[in-house]
């Protein structure tokens, strides 16, 4: 039971907005030293009715692999703190993050419409991301109004227009088009338009493989949208037979033509090989440099049995590379490779088994739409489903869950999910 629910959604809107707009950002405000996102989480959780709700998040399946979940990584935190410090709690902020599993299970309780408060607050973000993208072609006047923010830990960024979730949007909005707006014609228009600014405007190697997983997801879950699939391969021909009769020379992307820098940045997610001699190097030599961080990263784990039961420390960096920004990159660009690094075969089981339990009732929670024919609640649970892909698909590329603006909406998105699961416990008891 949620004491005051318009609190709760207040909160909810101010997240998710923030987390979607002002992504590092957000992430780095901070009130003493604590980012304000936890404040939040805290006001939430003292709003829930924690022994009226003792029933409920038990009935969700996960009360017991998260109680030990979390127990496990408090410990290590702890742990973390003492030796290093802040930054310990910075490199586990994905734990401090599940929280937002328990304040969001009771948000829906007994009550089905309030699943038409998510659609509000999706459309509110869908029509702001036009003004978003529009500043983003006037970005550098834009910039100019947005306050510096510094975190704990001295990294810096701005408030406003940072543009770190920018091509993230471009790609979550165009799946809302497709799952939200009425009108066949409006639907696609908004889909390919998304999707071409993605490519042109911020184009990175996880949209790729998250856009073509994604679709692949929605073929196998719903045969209708291989439509969507036709028309995406239909697209990509056209751009090709564009590029090979050279009909708009001038289109360009930062001084280089946008066909040849799409191929390009793309083969850069191929890492090199090398037959009978002849060596054939990636692009950009990313893939290739990411294998190994991951292969030095895991080696390391497998040096000490300790190590291997249960981790690093937290705050001790998996890596030392130094990127083109000249920040210190401290995670291996791969979140499993991460969890297993920072909390060992334990703490890599335990994690596995929280998160298949949360897939699971993903799942279940989508045939029951079906089964009840909650059509508007389906696109709900569709639609905060691609999220999760996104997350744990861009994941094998990008240590998605160290980034506080992705991991805790993921488990908002989770909580509401479980909700949403035991609303429909009951609504089916009652039809």
């Amino acid at each position: 039971m949620i004491r005051n629910k318009s609190f709760h959604i207040i909160i909810l809107f101010l997240i998710t907005v923030s987390n979607l707009f002002f992504g590092w950002g957000f992430q780095n405000l901070t009130v003493f030293n604590v980012p304000i996102i936890y404040f939040l989480l805290i006001a939430m959780l003292i709003n829930i009715n924690f022994k009226n709700n003792s029933q409920l998040f038990r009935e969700t399946g996960i009360f017991n692999i998260l109680s030990i979940y979390l127990i496990f990584n408090l410990i290590k935190i702890v742990l973390g703190y003492n030796k290093y410090g802040l930054v310990a709690i910075r490199d586990a902020t994905f734990i401090l993050d599940s929280f937002f599993l328990i304040a969001f299970i009771p948000f829906f309780k007994n009550d089905l419409i309030n699943y038409k408060v998510l659609n509000k607050i999706f459309n509110f973000c869908f029509i702001l991301l036009f003004f978003f993208v529009l500043t983003w072609f006037y970005q550098d006047f834009f910039i100019t109004f947005s306050p510096k923010i510094i975190s704990p830990i001295g990294s810096q960024t701005n408030l406003f227009f940072n543009y770190s979730t920018f091509n993230f949007l471009l790609f979550f909005f165009a799946f809302y088009s497709y799952f939200f707006l009425q009108g066949d014609f409006r639907k696609k228009f908004f889909f390919l338009l998304f999707s071409i600014l993605t490519f042109i405007l911020d184009p990175k190697r996880t949209i790729y493989f998250s856009y073509f997983s994604i679709v692949i997801f929605l073929i196998f879950i719903d045969k209708k949208n291989i439509k969507l699939f036709t028309g995406i391969i239909i697209f990509l021909i056209f751009i090709q037979i564009i590029n090979l009769f050279n009909l708009f020379p001038n289109l360009k992307y930062q001084n280089m033509n946008f066909f040849d820098f799409f191929i390009n940045h793309l083969l850069s997610s191929i890492p090199g090989y090398n037959v009978e001699g002849e060596y054939f190097q990636s692009t950009q030599s990313t893939a290739t440099w990411r294998l190994e961080k991951w292969q030095e990263t895991i080696n390391y784990t497998f040096e000490n049995n300790i190590r291997l039961l249960f981790g690093t420390y937290y705050g001790a960096p998996l890596t030392n590379f130094v990127n083109v920004e000249k920040i210190i990159t401290r995670e291996p660009h791969n979140i499993y490779v991460s969890v297993f690094a920072r909390t060992g075969l334990i703490g890599s089981i335990l994690f596995f088994i929280l998160h298949y339990k949360i897939f699971r009732v993903f799942i279940n929670v989508y045939k029951k739409t079906i089964s009840l024919k909650l059509d508007d609640l389906k696109k709900i649970v569709l639609f905060l489903s691609i999220y999760t892909l996104f997350v744990f698909i861009s994941g094998i590329f990008t240590a998605s869950l160290s980034t506080v603006y992705f991991s805790s909406q993921f488990y908002i998105f989770a909580g509401l999910i479980l909700s949403i699961d035991s609303m429909l416990k009951n609504y089916k008891k009652n039809f």
